[in-house]
Formats: C-alpha cells, structure tokens, sequence
C-alpha cells in the first residue's frame, strides 16, 4: 500500500514535470518598423500622416505601430541595418519609442539604441580609388552595417500598445543614408513563466526630438538636474545612462575625455570617463574616412603608417559603434521626490569657432 506521503511525493514530481512534458507553442515574432527609410536633410521636408511622420527637413522619422499583448517573459531587441546613401561623414543616430503622439506634450523620449555611422558604408565601399586606403589588416570594406541592442527591460512600454518608433540622425547632407529598423520578440517556452512587467520612468535626453525639446544643454555652464516623484520605497532600481561628446574637432569634447559625474539626492553614484579606445576595430566600415600617414619606427625602420579619422579614439564617438547604456544600480529611492544630476566639469563651451555639445539620455528601471 502506498503511503499518504509517498502519494504527494509522487503527483508533487508529475505537477513539477508538466511543464516540460506538455508542448507550449511560443510567440516569437519580428515587428519590420522601416525599411530603407531615406534620412537625409533637405531643406523643408516634412510629411505627416496617420502612421508616419517626417520633420526636422529630413532627418527625424517617426512610425506608429501596433505591439501585441505579451503573455510571457520575452527577449525583445532592436534590430537595425545601415548604408550611406551619398553622406560621406560619421553623425550620431538614435532609435528611441514614444507613448504618445510626437507632437503631444508628454513626448518623453526612451531612447532604444544609439549608433554613430560610419563613414560612407555602402555608398563608398566599392570605389576603386579607395581601395587604395585599406589597411592591410582590412580585406574588404563592408557593404553595409548593422546594430543590435537587447531592450527586455522595457517590455513593459511596449506591450499592447500603440506606440511611435523614431530614427534620427544628425545629417546635413541631401543624399543621407537609408535605415532598416525592426523588433525581435521571442517568448519564453516555459508553460508558467509569465511576464513580470517593470516600470520605466523617464529621466532625461538631450537630444532635438521635437519642438517640446529644444535638444542644447550647456554642460560648460550648468550641471543638467532632472527631479522625479515616485509613490513607494524602491530597492530594486537602475539607472540606464547613454551619454556621446561632440565636436570642435581636436580641441574640443569629442576627441578629449570629459568625465560625466552622476548623481542622485546629492550623493555620487558614479564617475563616467565616456571614452573609447578600440575605434580602429571599426575601420572596415569606414571606406570615406580621411587618412593621413604617419612616420613611425617598425624593427628599427623608418617607415610611414596609414591612420585614419576613424581610428583616434573619441568621447563615446567611434564611427561605426553602438553606444550601449551604463547600467547603475541604486541604492533605495524614497517615497516622494528624488533629484538625479549629471555634471561634466571640464565641458567645453560653445564659440563662433567651435561647437561642443554632449548628447545625454536617461531612464530609471524597478520591479513593480
């Protein structure tokens, strides 16, 4: 006879094992947000419709799209593929969701991906006379690039709703680049792993997305201080940090390290020296780079060395990358309202001969 215990035991192991003896259909899926989408500037280019809307002459699209309601925990990412169309030159782009209608009042941008182009993928890549300025460790130059940023954190923005998807970038060239952007979802296949949906809320971003948001922040002059208000203690928080220099060529804060100091209710939580080093990595994408030759000493030889623009090391600014968030955990935010500040002390100021500028996005991340 078997035991009232050894009974429990036994349908407690069957109950265990149901979700991987019963077959669960997942819900993976790809959202093709554009496709080839023309981002360029040509002076008073604008198109606004029901789903999709071009302003800033050219060089900010918005597209509305429909999100399915998820079920379960889910791996969602950004996807985009890149060419220059004619624009020879690296500029910051960003790809980044709003929840309402880019013309509302409440815009607040999340920002999905950054990436800085490269000079003239595609466009350039098969002109014979730059061949000529490959490096050795370069066998070809590329056709075309592409970026991938996993957003499962922000699930919960995306998830039944309708919501405008937007591709800026910063060109000022009439022929621009042509962008590819979609979502990737893949649900998980276990039968009882349910979403546990997080909340977002938006800190700041620099960057001209509409007419709300003027886009110029001086860091040279003043620290950027944002408050928000939350209705509980929250133990669980992060802080996702997305930060690029720009301009004023070899003197300003594009090609010098500034370090970006963040804190929050007055007390430091990290000193960000935002910069990189690896630059030349991305040298195959980079066909209409300048390029200059240097001497140098190769086993006691005199010898002159190819260099690029592309390869100097920058302020978060390699032509060709992603710009990936900073991740800073928290440490217990208290109910009510709560001051994060970012501080770049050695920001250059804007001139008649220079323009620096940092381009700055933050969000904050806690379980419900």
């Amino acid at each position: 006879m078997i035991k009232s215990k050894d009974k429990f035991l036994f349908f407690f192991a069957i109950f265990a094992l149901i979700p991987f003896l019963i077959p669960n259909k997942t819900n993976s899926f790809e959202i093709n947000v554009f496709d080839k989408q023309k981002i360029n500037f040509i002076n008073g280019k604008e198109l606004n419709n029901d789903n999709l809307i071009i302003t800033d002459n050219g060089r900010l699209v918005f597209k509305k799209i429909s999100f399915p309601d998820l079920k379960k925990t889910s791996k969602i990412k950004v996807k985009a593929q890149l060419v220059s169309d004619g624009d020879p030159w690296d500029k910051s782009g960003s790809i980044f969701l709003l929840k309402s209608h880019p013309n509302s009042d409440q815009t607040n941008p999340i920002e999905l991906l950054r990436f800085i182009t490269p000079f003239g993928v595609g466009h350039f890549s098969e002109i014979d006379r730059l061949d000529d300025y490959k490096p050795v460790y370069v066998p070809k130059w590329e056709k075309n690039i592409s970026w991938e940023e996993d957003i499962s954190h922000l699930a919960s923005l995306f998830d039944n709703h309708e919501i405008w998807i937007g591709v800026w970038i910063d060109s000022y060239h009439k022929d621009g680049f042509l962008m590819d952007v979609d979502l990737s979802i893949n649900e998980s296949d276990t039968l009882f792993d349910f979403i546990k949906k997080k909340n977002v809320t938006f800190i700041n971003n620099t960057h001209k997305y509409s007419q709300k948001i003027n886009g110029n922040h001086d860091f040279s002059q003043n620290q950027l201080i944002n408050e928000f208000h939350i209705d509980k203690n929250i133990d669980n928080a992060k802080l996702y940090f997305i930060t690029t220099g720009h301009g004023a060529h070899s003197e300003g804060d594009e090609f010098n390290q500034r370090d970006n100091i963040i804190s929050l209710n007055d007390k430091e939580l990290l000193i960000y020296p935002a910069w990189r080093e690896d630059c030349a990595a991305f040298r195959r994408f980079n066909p209409s780079s300048g390029v200059w030759f240097v001497d140098t000493t190769w086993k006691g030889e005199k010898i002159k060395e190819r260099i690029a623009s592309s390869d100097y090391s920058r302020s978060n600014w390699c032509p060709g990358s992603k710009v990936s968030p900073v991740v800073i955990d928290l440490p217990t935010l208290k109910k009510g309202k709560n001051t994060i500040i970012i501080d770049i002390p050695n920001a250059q100021p804007t001139t008649e001969d220079f323009w620096n500028h940092w381009n700055i996005s933050s969000y904050l991340v806690y379980d419900n």
